[in-house]
């Protein structure tokens, strides 16, 4: 049998660190896959993202500028900006100058013209495609280059229907996109001007925006949006509104003239209503629809009540009057009408000056008073106001 013991015994005792060679410790160098980049390239990605960001609060300013104008300036504005002003503009060239006053060198960056410049010259699909995008500036560059494209169904294609309605259907995330294609609308009409005949372009513009607005509201009341039938109303009213309101002025003259029995207020409402809604259905009972037959019907009867006090002769004992024979005798302006309280203000302007009022019937210059009264009771609605004037004027011992 073998004799281990001497195995054994150096196994017990201790390893000598003598056995094991020293080595000084390696100082710490981290090494990197990739260099870092050079600070030449670093300077002119900072200025490529201080141009986005420059262009950016641009474009924020110029679409916050957009829905205020189609929202007919609900947004309030600061102080000092001029209404339709463009946003300041910041050129590239002026942040490369900030950059060099830094310390950086020049980085040589152009800044060429993107697609859609001025010299683009848009066509229908550039429409649906900047709404498919929510592209609201691009829609604004359209509107003031061609703006008949905004109402023009796209020739083939997929797409067949109008761009508002298109709009519409893409949903809730498109609603500032809608805002924007209505203002437009609104925008075109509230241009137009009132101290000449329409042009026949002008009216063959109209018409087109008739339609698409029709279109809207048809699909508007399907998913119960209705924010689009007071423009059309109005679109209606620009189009169509002189005859109508010529006619109905010579009916309510009459009923006027007669008195409580003919029950003026009304009437009134009744024509208003019965134009307003021909081409209308299931818009009944709408608030906004309501408010604004109100405000028409108190307009009708403005007009009516100062056409009547022009054309009606005065009494033969009464034949004074300290009005000037020309002041006072054209009569109101029809662009005001439906249009919040324009009429009312022209009304008044013009009532105290109407030539030998105090020789005009008692109960006429009485209803003139009633109505400067109660339809300029500002902390009611139309409907409210009008309501009152009815029940003043067609009720039960009513103003004769």
């Amino acid at each position: 049998m073998p004799n281990n013991s001497s195995l054994i015994n150096s196994l017990k005792q201790p390893t000598s660190s003598s056995n094991h060679p020293s080595h000084a410790a390696l100082p710490s160098s981290p090494l990197l896959l990739d260099p870092l980049p050079s600070s030449g390239l670093l300077n002119s990605e900072a200025a490529q993202l201080a141009i986005w960001e420059f262009e950016k609060q641009r474009d924020d300013q110029r679409k916050v500028m957009a829905l205020e104008a189609a929202l007919g300036g609900s947004i309030q504005q600061k102080p000092g900006r001029d209404e339709g002003a463009e946003p300041p503009s910041i050129k590239k060239s002026s942040i490369f100058q900030a950059i060099k006053e830094g310390g950086v060198a020049s980085l040589g960056m152009g800044g060429g013209k993107g697609k859609g410049g001025k010299g683009k010259i848009f066509q229908a699909h550039d429409v649906f495609e900047a709404i498919d995008q929510r592209n609201i500036m691009r829609l604004m560059e359209i509107r003031d280059q061609n703006f008949s494209l905004l109402l023009t169904k796209p020739p083939g294609g997929a797409v067949s229907t109008f761009p508002l309605v298109y709009a519409m259907r893409c949903g809730s995330k498109w609603s500032e996109t809608v805002i924007v294609l209505v203002g437009a609308l609104s925008r075109y009409v509230n241009a137009l001007d009132d101290s000449r005949e329409l042009t026949r372009e002008e009216k063959g513009i109209l018409k087109s925006l008739r339609v698409n607005l029709k279109a809207g509201i048809d699909f508007g009341l399907e998913s119960e949006q209705t924010n689009l039938i007071s423009s059309y109303l109005q679109v209606l009213l620009m189009s169509e509104g002189d005859s109508f309101i010529h006619k109905s002025v010579a009916d309510l003259t009459v009923a006027l003239r007669a008195g409580p029995p003919s029950k003026p207020v009304a009437l009134a409402g009744e024509l208003v209503r019965k134009f307003m809604t021909k081409e209308l259905r299931g818009v009944y009972g709408i608030a906004t629809v309501e408010d604004y037959i109100a405000n028409a019907t108190a307009d009708l009867l403005l007009l009516s009540l100062h056409h009547l006090l022009l054309t009606s002769p005065p009494l033969p004992s009464t034949l004074t009057s300290t009005s000037s024979p020309t002041e006072g005798t054209e009569p109101l302006p029809t662009y005001a009408f439906a249009r919040d309280t324009r009429m009312l203000s022209l009304f008044k302007d013009s009532f105290l000056h109407i030539p030998r009022l105090g020789a005009k019937p008692r109960r006429l210059r009485r209803l003139g008073e009633v109505m400067v009264e109660v339809l300029g009771e500002t902390r009611e609605g139309f409907r409210a106001r009008v309501g009152r004037l009815e029940g003043l004027v067609d009720g039960e011992g009513g103003m004769r």
